[in-house]
C-alpha cells in the first residue's frame, strides 16, 4: 500500500503540469483551426465554449503555481499559465464578431451591409475564406456586428 500511496503523491505533483501543458496545446491546436480554416464551417458556440474552458483552467493553474495550497510559487509555470490565459482573453474578444460572421442566417445583403461598415469588399472565396483575416482586416470588433443585425 505504501508503493501506491508514494504514485498518488507523485500523480498529484504532476497533474498541474500536464493540465497546463494540455490546456495551452489544445488552445493552440484550436486557435489555428480557428483563425487559418473556413470561417464559414467555425461553431461560434463551440469556438467560444473551448476558449472559455481554456480561460477557466489557465485561471485555476494561475492559483495552483503562486503558492496555492500551502506550497511555494512555482514561476516558470505561473508565467506560462498568466501568458496562455492573457492569450486566451485577448481571443475572447473576438467571440462575438466571430459568432456574428458565422452566422449561418446571413445573406449577400448581410455581407455588403458589414462591406460599407468596415470599408472593405468581402467575399466567402479564398482570399477570405479565414476567420484570421478578417481578424487581421482590423474589424472594429462591435460595431460591424451591432451594425449588421439592424440592417436585418
Amino acid at each position: 500500500m505504501c508503493r501506491y500511496a508514494h504514485v498518488a503523491k507523485l500523480l498529484s505533483t504532476v497533474e498541474p503540469y500536464v493540465t497546463l501543458w494540455t490546456t495551452i496545446n489544445d488552445f493552440y491546436n484550436s486557435y489555428s483551426v480557428w483563425m487559418n480554416g473556413a470561417f464559414w464551417k467555425l461553431s461560434p458556440e463551440q469556438v467560444e465554449a473551448d476558449a472559455a474552458d481554456a480561460y477557466r483552467k489557465l485561471f485555476k493553474l494561475t492559483k495552483v503555481f503562486s503558492a496555492g495550497a500551502g506550497g511555494e510559487a512555482r514561476q516558470l509555470p505561473l508565467a506560462v499559465a498568466e501568458e496562455g490565459r492573457a492569450k486566451v482573453s485577448a481571443f475572447q474578444a473576438y467571440t462575438p464578431l466571430i459568432a456574428a460572421v458565422c452566422n449561418p442566417g446571413l445573406r449577400e445583403r448581410h455581407w455588403a451591409a458589414t462591406a460599407e461598415i468596415v470599408g472593405l469588399e468581402i467575399k466567402q472565396d479564398e482570399v477570405w475564406s479565414d476567420a484570421g483575416c478578417m481578424l487581421g482586416a482590423r474589424w472594429p470588433a462591435h460595431a460591424c456586428c451591432s451594425r449588421t443585425s439592424a440592417h436585418h
